[in-house]
């Protein structure tokens, strides 16, 4: 949580540096559910890729709060949630007689968890379109930012053995990780009412340490290999639009021939 605040105090400072168009108009709030699952570990020249488990989708949620300055460009702070799961019914892992908590081949099938608490503060830029009355637009999003970790590794028939190895739970409470996480995030949102949105995104993440399946990679002589991971989130919310200043009607609105402004929605037929 700490983490959050930093970004979202950063996210203030840099707002507010624009006061002249209005600190306390057009804020977004989006609540969002995720379904997040690792993709992959690869070296640190993106080649060659791990995969030691069978990656499965776990579910998480989130929240952000961004600020509109023009048809374009917004900024903003998140908060994600991210479980990633996997299982390996026959264990092969590089760090069997490397690792101190693996010096010998398990016999067992094997599943790791690992819960991920993004938080991260983000550029977004909004590609403003001509069709469906401008009421559906994608968007492209670059972001940056802590996660910390709350990892385990376990025997997925005896689950009640404890922690194989992890970090921040039970025994290894007191093991404490976070990585720096880098995201590119496509994107798109729908005009469901003036002040109310449809969004759905894939957030692509990429973090600099080989731990998200909560196992280490080693090459064939015994060394620590330091690999990039991956993992996305595919995330739906509901947007709420605070405050609109009306600037920017031009993309969701449209003059009647009284003066008058319409909401447009996808079913609006343009005259």
């Amino acid at each position: 949580m700490k983490y959050f605040l930093t970004f979202l105090a950063l996210f203030v400072l840099v707002a507010n540096s624009h006061a002249q168009w209005g600190f306390d108009s057009d804020i977004r709030l989006t609540g969002k559910f995720a379904v997040s699952q690792m993709m992959t570990e690869l070296n640190k020249n993106f080649s060659g890729g791990v995969n030691e488990f069978d990656n499965q989708p776990g579910v998480g949620f989130g929240f952000e709060i961004s600020k509109q300055f023009t048809p374009n460009w917004e900024i903003g702070a998140e908060f994600i949630l991210s479980t990633l799961y996997g299982e390996a019914a026959i264990p092969d892992f590089s760090a069997t007689g490397n690792h101190a908590s693996m010096m010998e081949p398990f016999t067992e099938p094997l599943v790791y968890k690992n819960q991920l608490f993004g938080q991260k503060i983000f550029v977004q830029y909004n590609f403003v379109l001509n069709s469906f009355n401008n009421v559906t637009n994608p968007f492209l999003r670059a972001g940056v930012g802590y996660v910390p970790y709350r990892s385990q590794l376990r025997f997925r028939d005896n689950w009640h053995q404890g922690i194989i190895f992890g970090k921040g739970l039970e025994e290894y409470e007191k093991n404490k990780m976070s990585t720096a996480v880098y995201t590119l995030t496509p994107g798109i949102r729908t005009k469901i009412s003036s002040h109310m949105e449809l969004m759905a995104a894939i957030n692509l993440n990429v973090v600099n340490y080989d731990f998200l399946d909560v196992v280490h990679n080693y090459n064939e002589a015994g060394e620590r290999l330091q690999m990039k991971g991956i993992y996305v989130d595919f995330e739906v919310g509901i947007s709420l639009l605070l405050n609109d200043s009306g600037r920017f009607d031009s993309i969701t609105k449209k003059r009647n021939g009284n003066g008058k402004t319409d909401d447009h929605l996808p079913f609006y037929e343009r005259r």
